[in-house]
């Protein structure tokens, strides 16, 4: 019962309103990030644990974007699917599409889907061809002389941090703009499994208790982000 309700109590105090714009997906069970889901405006960014945009989303208004924020899992994505190669876009409606031309940088990729411009990093730079900009919102990548070459560094104006290869648990999400997150060290029991997301502090059992390993409490409330 005490797992069960660990899990209810997370699910209440992340609830939040449709104006929360991070949704962060984890097992707790498990003690495993799996991916955040980031709001812009209309515009929602899916990012997986290894700091790769997946997929991104295009809805007609906010209250759709909100809405869908809440239940990624459940709700439907826009009907309109478009291959930008290393990442999917799903828009509601569009009429027209426009392309790159042999001139310029980045020929042949999509640079208009009706009144979203698509813009991205030219072979003169790093991350070379991948999106950089969709609307009027940037995307940026870390580059060949940081850690982290080629993860996901910001959209927008929110930040991602990662752990560097010497610390523990190395190249995992360690910060999505303010929301702090830490796992259990080698030093520590459960080892690798989630330790605190913003204010939320997260525990196991140890191997000394019965149910060693399982989920124990989940403690805090956090209102910046929501899980799902």
């Amino acid at each position: 019962m005490k797992n069960i309700f660990a899990t209810l109590i997370v699910s209440i105090l992340s609830f939040g309103t449709y104006s929360q714009d991070i949704s962060i997906d984890c097992q707790l069970e498990s003690g495993t990030f799996q991916k955040f889901y980031k709001k812009t405006g209309t515009t929602i960014f899916e990012v997986n644990s290894s700091g790769k945009i997946l997929e991104i989303l295009v809805f007609d208004t906010e209250e759709s974007a909100g809405i869908y924020m809440r239940k990624p899992h459940e709700l439907n994505k826009p009907n309109q699917a478009i291959d930008l190669g290393e990442v999917s876009l799903y828009i509601e409606r569009y009429t027209t599409i426009k392309y790159y031309s042999p001139g310029e940088y980045n020929s042949g990729k999509i640079k208009r889907i009706g009144d979203l411009s698509l813009k991205y990093f030219n072979s003169s730079q790093y991350n070379s061809g991948k999106l950089k900009q969709i609307g009027d919102i940037f995307i940026n990548y870390y580059t060949s002389n940081q850690y982290h070459s080629g993860k996901l560094k910001s959209i927008g104006n929110t930040t991602v941090n990662y752990f560097t290869p010497t610390q523990y648990n190395p190249r995992k999400i360690k910060a999505i703009g303010d929301i702090k997150i830490n796992y259990y060290t080698t030093a520590q029991y459960n080892s690798g499994k989630l330790k605190f997301i913003g204010l939320l502090n997260i525990k196991y059992y140890t191997p000394n208790e019965y149910n060693s390993g399982k989920l124990k409490e989940v403690k805090g409330i956090d209102t910046r982000f929501r899980l799902i």
